[in-house]
């Protein structure tokens, strides 16, 4: 039998977009994120040059952010380069399209917990050259004890493009106002494993209600999801196609690349 799983991993793993049969982690992986008032995160020089975007927390403050990239709480272990500041950027029609979406939480006790908004290029640019350095492993037990790095880039967890930086697309989770907690999701954010695609079947019945609640509240307020990342959504008709190169936490123009 080991032989036979053995011989499996390789077709298990092919695609970030195909669920898998593996044995669940996620008990042993727990997602310790403690959420902060969006609002304490917020300096009086906390503002944007360019009206085409917006801190999403000065448009509805009961939006919650755990900006992990700007934190040593994130799969490479340090703050990523272009993250100066713990804030959710993000173009004004996805902005407005998220409080909609939130309005509509806010009737069932719950709000949005953002981990990720725009992410500007530099950001990606140290993702990747992370990935290069197979020395580099202190995170992945946390977040891909059953991945090297090379199959993260081949599963496309990671690739040199991605469509944070053209400022409408956000990693969110939903959070309790009751129990005062994100919502159970079955894995963590970022945990790169079959766990973590939308329709896995490693999870329970209410984790997936959880997911499924996410995601059509996104979908219904104009966000498309992806199969492998049950967090990751892009504003449909979103206005820009082109990467920003902005540093988040800075004073700026808003540049395209």
């Amino acid at each position: 039998m080991r032989h036979i799983l053995l011989a499996l991993l390789p077709l298990i793993f092919l695609s970030c977009n195909r669920p898998s049969a593996l044995a669940p982690i996620a008990d042993t992986i727990p997602d310790t994120i403690l959420a902060i008032d969006s609002l304490s995160n917020l300096q009086p020089a906390d503002t944007l040059d360019d009206p085409r975007f917006v801190i999403v927390t000065q448009l509805d403050s009961t939006i919650r952010t755990d900006i992990r990239y700007a934190t040593s709480n994130n799969f490479i272990g340090r703050p990523l380069q272009g993250y100066h500041r713990p804030l959710a950027i993000l173009t004004r029609q996805a902005a407005e399209a998220l409080a909609r979406a939130n309005a509509e939480l806010r009737q069932q006790g719950l709000v949005f917990l953002i981990y990720d908004a725009y992410r500007p290029q530099r950001a990606v640019d140290d993702i990747l050259q992370w990935s290069r350095n197979s020395a580099d492993t202190l995170m992945r037990q946390q977040y891909y004890p059953r991945l090297t790095k090379l199959q993260i880039r081949h599963q496309g967890y990671i690739s040199k493009h991605s469509k944070h930086t053209m400022g409408s697309t956000v990693d969110l989770t939903l959070f309790d106002l009751a129990t005062q907690q994100p919502v159970d999701m079955g894995s963590p954010f970022d945990l790169f494993d079959p766990i973590s695609h939308y329709s896995s079947p490693l999870i329970t019945p209410q984790q997936q209600a959880n997911r499924r609640l996410l995601r059509t509240i996104m979908s219904r307020h104009g966000f498309y999801p992806i199969e492998c990342e049950w967090w990751h959504f892009t504003l449909r008709r979103q206005p820009y196609t082109q990467s920003f190169g902005f540093e988040i936490g800075q004073h700026h123009n808003s540049i395209a690349l």
